[in-house]
């Protein structure tokens, strides 16, 4: 199923926090993204539906360019607390941004990353 929505323009949308880890290899190099729904690694309870929303609309809040960005070849995962990111290097995922959502400044830097990851042809996350 993975292979069908790497294909689309739009970005990926789930709340399968393992997909990344267990399915690398069914991620391509070049993508629209993947975005992670997830729960902080503080809060052991079930990610339920109101919760994911919550968390989306979290993020939204705090980073309104969201829809402006581009999303492609990067995989994000977000949770109430903090963002990361990464690209598949080879056969594996690196992240190489990571930030508490608590701070000051995230979103320019996270718009920066983004945005050199789409346009660097450096593969994809």
């Amino acid at each position: 199923m993975l292979e069908i929505y790497m294909k689309k323009t739009s970005v990926f949308v789930t709340t399968d926090s393992r997909l990344k880890d267990q399915h690398t290899d069914c991620i391509p190099n070049e993508h629209p993204g993947i975005l992670i729904v997830a729960q902080s690694n503080t809060n052991f309870g079930t990610l339920t539906v109101d919760r994911a929303f919550n968390i989306i609309a979290g993020f939204k809040k705090s980073f309104p360019d969201w829809y402006n960005v581009v999303w492609r070849n990067s995989i994000v995962k977000i949770t109430d607390e903090c963002i990361e990111a990464g690209r598949k290097v080879g056969d594996e995922i690196k992240i190489e941004f990571f930030r508490e959502l608590r701070l000051v400044g995230w979103q320019d830097e996270f718009k920066l990353y983004l945005s050199t990851n789409a346009d660097s042809g450096r593969g994809s996350l």
